[in-house]
């Protein structure tokens, strides 16, 4: 059977394969990410120094475990342009989706451009120390260009060769001598625009040049002003930008064509700048800021007739800044909010002759836009909401609505519980960076799912009490979205709400069987009965907000800003308390002996510590963390140059999260540390990525899998993706595999399996691979995050080396690798589900085809 003839029987099997084997394996080369993973190039390094034996086994070393990586841009500013690249060009491998702009993807070294492979995000070389304003695919090469300069040679512009960004040319001052704003292809050449003078070092070429893969050439005499967009229409290459007249003088108001020899005007141009060009059906259309086209109206966006420019529809009432074509239709995208009159969020598409918005459209300017090998459309801009998808400059529409990429937390984390067997985050993050969570979300099988609608303002505190799941925060009915007023239960699908308390709560603690929530309420503190809230007496009660409460010595520890408890107050009660349910005990504080507020609590070791702003307490010097001794309060060496959020107990150690980035006076801890009793420590190398605000743990919670999970402020722990969710192991663990993958021959259509068995502590996970390329279930593939990986009707594309990264709590560890030989000559192997293959089961020809078969027949 030929190749050709093999793959068109297996592509028609719609039964069991959706695609020809190119597809399929197209789809297979992608990454699953799990728990804990290999999701960055960066962890993918520490696959490095895995053993590789018969019987591997590998002993956990304490660090960071990757979780997931931030999903967008890092300020909404950071989004200027995109493209679609094929890193392999004929290869299997799915194109790469480019970004670039003025920030970086946080988590990845991306400075200023980005790829996204289908699963991760991909740091291309060191990037640039400036805005990237264009990418452009030419040739198959990457290109981008913008406003950077780097010695030798890379000036405005570069070609990415694989490995690193490489200068047009071996001149140390090839490029250009200004910035470039937009490339195309015309006449097999690369064509740049933008506010240069020269090119190449030598070459005079006003604002418009071309480079044929060896040398720079001016295009013409060029244009007297700068040039910002470009297209090509037939033979023709027409420029816009904001030049009103041609090198020479001859009037070309902000749009120009150049007809292989001359430049010349079109039409009467424009009566402001021109941002956009783009071929649509064959015609040609403008966008930018101008209003109008000669003496015709032209708001924002204007049709070439091939005598005059005609606006489009009712046009816009703002900037257009880019023009494409998705699903057949003419789409803009700009700063605009409405169309003669209609509502348009920013992004359009022109059907029937109007414009509308491209689903719930989004909150900032769009920059520009591509569409995707899937048929989505990617966007870049300025926007933080895509539809509802909390987002930083960077998303995709998928026709029926929007997502981002990744599956990471979009911003900080300010509780964590387990509830059920899942971690469940509060916090002020929206989405997972592809569905929105609305503040709070749970981890189901490494993807953060939403619970309900969730809540519209921030969840504080969350609690397992009674096993029910309480959340309590900011969020209140009228936030646009809560149904609860600071308070609420989860009641396995929905968040229901419990009688108001009032104002925000800020804490919960079990007492005595009774839940109590903290806050800025009136009473500060109040008690839940099963059905409603109580505030505790005015006698009771203390004069400021609560932050954080803890059980001790039978005793419930009140910690926050007040100042007394108590009406008449008690003394020395200042910002710290304990509560037996009727009355108060002081721990001696007062204004004299305690500067300022405590923020955490934590007993450790039977012992209780206290956080805060204070640099004295109890008349003792104590820099913002302290213990109590029973009798007097002692301080933690140098203790922290910020208050701490955070406490936990993990491996015998005190831990500590907050916004600090120093303990002890000199030991660098960013956002957390731990204190062993005699000494401060950091945890590898703390909590970095301010996008979310002052990177800091918020949030610490050890698990039952003995790994320490942190939320917070931060993109990164360590030197390992990390958006708001972390997880630090302590090592000491271990990881064997008892049985490695074996390797075999398959025949044409076979179905084969490769398993690997292991033996060690914790909770083991698994990340199949072929080729070194993660697999992903679907297209034939199954069990790609299992021990057992099973793939069906087996074909050309499935020949190559096999190995699986087995995971536990102490890290990877890496099998031997299994050699799968296909061999086109050996009998295939019949389908034991539909026999024949006809994608009907069952039915009579099965039968028919089985007994023919077991006669000595051939399979159908």
């Amino acid at each position: 059977m030929s190749k050709t003839t093999e793959n068109v029987m297996q592509s028609v099997r719609v039964g069991r394969t959706f695609f020809a084997y190119q597809v399929r394996a197209c789809y297979r080369k992608r990454w699953e990410t799990v728990q804990m993973n290999i999701n960055s190039l960066t962890t993918l390094a520490t696959c490095a120094s895995l053993v590789l034996a018969n019987f591997a086994a590998a002993q956990c070393q304490e660090n960071w475990i990757a979780t997931q990586a931030y999903g967008s841009f890092a300020s909404t500013a950071g989004g200027i342009t995109t493209t679609v690249w094929d890193s392999d060009g004929a290869g299997p491998l799915q194109p790469w989706i480019v970004v670039g702009g003025g920030t970086n993807i946080p988590g990845v070294p991306s400075n200023r451009v980005a790829a996204w492979d289908g699963v991760q995000w991909r740091a291309l070389g060191t990037g640039f120390g400036s805005n990237v304003r264009v990418l452009h695919v030419h040739n198959g090469d990457l290109y981008a260009a913008g406003d950077f300069t780097t010695s030798p040679g890379v000036q405005y512009i570069a070609r990415w060769n694989g490995t690193a960004w490489l200068p047009l040319g071996t001149n140390a001052q090839n490029g250009a001598n200004n910035a470039i704003y937009a490339m195309t292809s015309y006449n097999g050449n690369l064509v740049v625009s933008g506010y240069f003078t020269q090119v190449g070092g030598t070459v005079a070429a006003n604002r418009v040049a071309q480079w044929n893969g060896s040398t720079w050439s001016a295009i013409g005499t060029g244009t007297a002003a700068g040039v910002e967009a470009l297209a090509v229409l037939g033979t023709d290459l027409y420029a816009g930008g904001v030049f009103t007249s041609l090198t020479g003088g001859a009037p070309a108001l902000r749009v120009a064509r150049w007809n292989g020899s001359t430049w010349s005007a079109v039409g009467d141009g424009f009566s402001s700048q021109v941002q956009a060009l783009h071929v649509h059906n064959n015609e040609l259309y403008a966008g930018g800021s101008f209003t109008a086209s000669g003496v015709t109206p032209a708001n924002y966006i204007a049709r070439w007739t091939g005598s005059a420019w005609q606006q489009v529809g009712p046009g816009f009432n703002s900037t257009v800044n880019t023009l494409g074509t998705y699903n057949g239709n003419l789409i803009a995208g700009g700063s605009f909010g409405n169309s003669g009159g209609t509502p348009i969020a920013r992004i359009a598409q022109f059907v029937s002759g109007a414009w509308s918005t491209l689903g719930a459209g989004v909150n900032g300017a769009v920059s520009d836009t591509v569409v995707a090998p899937n048929n989505e459309l990617v966007l870049v801009g300025t926007f933080s909401d895509a539809g509802g998808l909390e987002c930083s400059g960077l998303a995709r529409y998928n026709g029926i609505g929007y997502v981002g990429f990744g599956n990471a937390l979009s911003n900080g984390v300010n509780a964590l519980t387990l509830f059920n067997g899942d971690f469940v985050a509060g916090g002020r993050f929206r989405s997972n960076g592809t569905v929105a969570l609305n503040r709070v979300g749970r981890l189901v099988n490494a993807q953060w799912q939403p619970m309900g609608a969730g809540f519209g303002r921030a969840v504080n505190t969350l609690i397992v009490f009674n096993n029910q799941l309480f959340a309590g925060g900011d969020f209140f009915v009228g936030d646009g979205l809560s149904t609860a007023n600071y308070t609420a239960v989860w009641n396995g699908s929905s968040w229901q709400p419990l009688p108001s308390i009032g104002n925000s709560v800020s804490t919960f603690a079990v007492y005595n069987n009774t839940l109590y929530a903290g806050g800025s309420f009136t009473g500060s503190l109040a008690t839940w009965n099963g059905t409603t809230w109580t505030p505790l007496s005015t006698s009771l009660r203390p004069n400021g907000t609560p932050s954080a409460l803890t059980v001790f010595n039978n005793q419930l520890i009140v910690a926050g800003s007040f100042t007394s408890v108590g009406s008449p107050a008690i003394a020395n009660t200042h910002y710290l308390a304990g509560f037996n349910g009727s009355t108060w005990t002081s721990f001696g504080l007062n204004n004299a002996n305690t500067n300022s507020g405590m923020t955490a609590l934590h007993v450790h070791n039977g012992q209780l510590y206290v956080g805060g702003n204070f640099a004295t307490i109890g008349g003792v010097p104590a820099t913002r963390i302290a213990r109590w001794t029973g009798s007097a309060f002692a301080p933690l060496g140098g203790g922290l140059n910020s208050a701490p959020a955070a406490m936990t107990t993990y491996n015998s150690e005190l831990v500590v999260g907050g916004g600090f980035t120093q303990a002890d006076g000199s030991v660098g801890a960013s956002g957390i540390a731990r204190w062993n009793g005699a000494q401060w420590r950091p945890l590898g190398g703390g909590v970095s990525g301010d996008i979310f605000g002052t990177p800091q743990g918020l949030a610490l919670l050890v698990a039952p899998d003995g790994v320490l999970r942190v939320g917070g402020n931060f993109t990164i722990a360590g030197n390992v993706p990390s958006s708001a969710f972390a997880a630090w192991t302590a090592g000491g663990g271990q990881i064997n595999i008892t049985q490695q993958p074996a390797s075999q021959v398959v025949c044409p259509l076979q179905d084969f399996l490769l398993t690997v068995e292991t033996a060690g502590t914790g909770t083991f996970t698994y990340l199949w691979r072929k080729d070194g390329q993660p697999l992903r279930d679907g297209r034939g593939i199954q069990g790609s995050t299992a021990a057992q990986l099973s793939i069906n009707d087996a074909g050309p594309l499935d020949a190559g080396t096999y190995d699986v990264v087995v995971f536990n709590d102490c890290g990877p560890l890496l099998s031997s690798p299994a050699t799968i030989i296909y061999d086109a000559n050996c009998a295939a192997v019949c389908n034991s589900i539909d026999f024949n293959n006809n994608g009907v089961f069952p039915e009579d020809a099965d039968v028919i085809d089985f007994f023919n078969v077991l006669a000595g027949g051939s399979c159908p």
